[in-house]
C-alpha cells in the first residue's frame, strides 16, 4: 500500500500532479506571479520548490486554462545545486584582473543552459511558421549574439525540423562553450599558483547576450506576451561575487522582458552589487519570507495544512471524507483530563472570560508539571499538535506523517486500509523524529560543513545552546513562573561577533526562527528567536506555546552557549528568574 505522505520531489512531479497536491498560497504569496523581481526565504522543506513548479508553463496551462502562448508568463526553473556554480577553482581567482566577468560568463552560461533544456520540454505549438521563426532567431538573432561574445565556431541548422530540436541545439552550443571554458580557463586557474592566467576565450554576458536572446525569445510567436521569470532556486549556493553579480541584474530596470524569482534557505551572502551598491526592497525587489506565515499568521499555516493532507488523502486512499482530526486523532484520555483541569480552572478563576484566560494559560502547562515523577508521559498526537511542531514547516509534516503511516502499516494486515494513525504511534514517531532533527540531522549538518576549525566550533556552540534552551524552557513549563509556555527570547542588547554567528546559523539550519519585536524601552526593536517546535518532544515542552518569550541578555546567551552543563545547573539551585527578565511579555495578542 502506497503512503500517501510518501516524498516526491516537485522536479518528478507530473503537472497534474502538482494541481492535485499543491495547496496555493494565500496573502502576499499571490504576488510571487507577479511583475517584478522576487526574493522567496524560507528554510529546507517550506515549499519553495513546490511553488516554482506550480508556477511552469505545464501546470499554468492547467491553472489558467490556457495554451502555452497565451499565459500570462513564462516560467523558466533555474535550480543552483551545491557546487555546481561555486566551484573552488574559480574562488582562485579572487581579486584577479576579469574576477567578475569571468564569474558572470560562467553564471550565463549555465543558465543558458538550463533555459534552453527548459524550453525543449515545453510542449510549444509544432507548425511551419512557427519552426520558420525559430529558425530564423536562430540564424539572426543567437549566432550574432555568440559572434558578439567572441565565439566564432560555426553551426548549421539543417537538419532541425521541429522547435524542440531548435532549443536541443541551442542548448548544445552552450554546452560547446562550456567545455571550451572549463578546458581553456578552469585547467590554468588549478595549475597557476598565484601567476598570471591569460583568457581569449568567449565572454558571454548578461547584459548583451542572455538578455538579447531572452527579448528575442519574447518575439516569437509561439511565446506568451508577458514576460519571462527565471526561476533561480537555493541561490545560496552561488559564491559571494556570483551572489553580487545576480544583485547586479536585480537592480537592471528589466521586469517586463525578465523578472527574476529567487528562492533562498536563509543564507544569501550578500544584498549588494558588483559596485558595493546595496539592492533595497520594494525599491528593486519584493520579499517573502516563507517562516513568517507560521509566526504570524498561525491559523492560515493549519488551513494549509489542512488542506495538503485533505488532497493527499484524496488522491491516495478511498478516505475522501476523513477529517485531519480523525485520521490523527489525540490522546482521547489525555485531552479528557486536561479539559477537566481546564473547566475547573475556569470555574475557581471568574468565569468565562477571566476564568478561560487562567485555564487556557495553566491548564495543560500544570498537566505536564503534574506528570513529573511518575511512569506517565504526555502524548503529543492529534492534528493540531503535529501542525504546531511542524513549525511552519510542510516537509516536516510530510516527512513524520510518512514515517507514521509505515509504522500504522507495519502494525496490521498490509492489505488492510489505513483509517487513521493511532495516538501511540503519532507519539512513538514524532519523538523518534524530534530525536533525530536534534541528534542525527545536526550530526550530518556538521559533517557537510566546512572543514574549518571556527565553523566547527560554531556548531559545538550552537549545540551546546539549544540544549541549554531546550532545558531551561522545560524548567520553566515545570515552575511556578506566571507565564510557563515560553519558547522564544529577545535579546536584551547587542550581540558580539561570536553570539551573532551562533544565532545566524541556527535560524540557516532551521532550529530558530527570527522576527522583530518592540523593545523594553518602546524606543526600537529587538530580535526574537523562536525555538523550531520540532524540538518539544525531546525536551518535552509544549507545542501549542505561542504566547510568552522572556528578554534575555547577551551573557546570559553566552554562558549557555559555552558552559551549559553549568548554566542549567544554576537555573536549577536559584530558579528560572535568576538568568531571565522577570517581566514577562506577551507575543501575540
Amino acid at each position: 500500500m502506497k503512503s500517501p505522505f510518501e516524498y516526491t520531489s516537485p522536479e518528478a512531479l507530473t503537472a497534474k500532479d502538482i494541481i492535485d497536491l499543491f495547496v496555493p498560497y494565500s496573502g502576499e504569496y499571490y504576488n510571487v506571479p507577479n511583475l517584478g523581481h522576487t526574493f522567496l526565504n524560507g528554510p529546507r522543506g517550506s515549499g519553495k520548490s513546490m511553488y516554482f513548479r506550480y508556477m511552469e508553463p505545464d501546470c499554468q496551462s492547467i491553472v489558467q486554462g490556457k495554451e502555452i502562448k497565451n499565459l500570462d508568463y513564462l516560467a523558466l526553473h533555474l535550480p543552483i545545486k551545491e557546487g555546481q556554480l561555486d566551484k573552488t577553482d574559480l574562488s582562485l581567482l579572487k581579486n584577479k584582473h576579469g574576477e567578475h566577468l569571468i564569474n558572470e560568463h560562467f553564471m550565463v552560461i549555465n543558465f543558458s543552459i538550463k533555459i534552453f533544456e527548459n524550453l525543449s520540454r515545453i510542449s510549444f505549438e509544432e507548425s511551419e511558421e512557427n519552426l520558420k521563426c525559430c529558425r530564423f532567431f536562430i540564424e539572426n538573432v543567437f549566432f550574432s549574439l555568440l559572434k558578439d561574445s567572441y565565439w566564432d565556431e560555426d553551426y548549421s541548422i539543417e537538419g532541425i525540423s521541429t522547435i524542440q530540436q531548435c532549443f536541443i541545439f541551442l542548448r548544445n552550443i552552450c554546452k560547446d562553450i562550456n567545455r571550451d571554458f572549463t578546458r581553456t580557463l578552469i585547467s590554468q586557474i588549478f595549475l597557476a599558483e598565484g601567476k598570471h592566467i591569460s583568457y581569449s576565450g568567449p565572454l558571454c554576458l548578461f547584459n548583451g547576450f542572455m538578455l538579447n536572446f531572452l527579448e528575442g525569445l519574447k518575439e516569437l510567436p509561439f511565446f506568451p506576451r508577458g514576460p519571462i521569470y527565471l526561476m533561480i532556486d537555493d541561490a545560496d549556493n552561488l559564491n559571494i561575487i556570483q551572489t553580487k553579480i545576480l544583485n547586479t541584474w536585480v537592480s537592471l530596470r528589466i521586469s517586463k522582458i525578465v523578472s527574476l524569482k529567487i528562492s533562498t534557505q536563509l543564507r544569501y551572502k550578500t544584498y549588494k552589487t558588483i559596485n558595493n551598491s546595496r539592492i533595497d526592497t520594494p525599491h528593486d525587489y519584493s520579499e517573502i519570507n516563507i517562516s513568517d506565515i507560521y509566526t504570524t499568521k498561525k491559523s492560515l499555516y493549519r488551513e494549509r495544512i489542512k488542506e495538503a493532507v485533505e488532497r493527499r488523502l484524496r488522491k491516495f486512499t478511498s478516505k475522501s471524507n476523513i477529517s485531519v482530526d480523525e485520521y490523527f486523532p489525540s490522546d482521547k484520555d489525555q485531552e479528557k483530563k486536561i479539559n477537566q483541569l481546564f473547566e475547573e480552572y475556569k470555574k475557581k478563576n471568574g468565569g468565562e472570560k477571566k476564568g478561560y484566560d487562567f485555564a487556557y494559560r495553566y491548564a495543560r502547562a500544570d498537566f505536564i508539571k503534574n506528570l513529573q515523577g511518575n511512569r506517565n508521559h504526555y502524548s503529543y498526537a492529534g492534528f493540531d499538535n503535529l501542525v504546531n511542531i511542524s513549525s511552519g514547516v510542510m516537509r516536516h509534516f510530510i516527512d513524520f506523517s510518512h514515517r507514521m503511516f509505515t509504522m500504522q502499516l507495519s502494525k496490521q494486515n498490509e492489505k488492510e486500509e489505513i483509517r487513521f494513525i493511532t495516538p501511540i504511534v503519532q507519539d512513538e514517531q514524532i519523538k523518534e523524529y524530534s530525536k533525530w532533527f536534534l541528534e542525527e540531522n545536526f550530526a550530518k549538518l556538521k559533517e557537510d560543513a566546512s572543514n574549518s576549525s571556527e565553523e566547527l566550533n560554531d556548531f559545538v556552540l550552537l549545540r551546546n545552546l539549544l540544549e541549554a534552551l531546550g532545558q531551561t524552557f522545560h524548567l520553566i513549563l515545570i515552575s511556578d513562573s506566571k507565564e510557563r509556555r515560553v519558547f522564544s527570547f529577545a535579546l536584551q542588547d547587542d550581540p558580539n561577533e561570536e553570539l551573532r554567528k551562533v544565532l545566524k546559523l541556527g535560524v540557516e539550519l532551521g532550529y530558530f526562527q527570527k522576527s522583530l519585536i518592540g523593545n523594553k524601552m518602546g524606543t526600537g526593536q529587538a530580535q526574537l528567536y523562536i525555538l523550531n517546535r520540532l524540538l518539544a518532544p525531546y525536551f518535552k515542552l509544549d507545542p501549542t506555546s505561542f504566547a510568552g518569550y522572556k528578554f534575555v541578555t547577551c551573557q546570559i546567551l553566552l554562558e549557555a552557549m559555552t558552559k551549559p552543563n553549568t548554566f542549567v545547573g544554576r537555573l536549577k539551585r536559584s530558579g528560572v528568574n535568576s538568568a531571565f527578565e522577570d517581566n514577562q511579555l506577551t507575543l501575540f495578542t
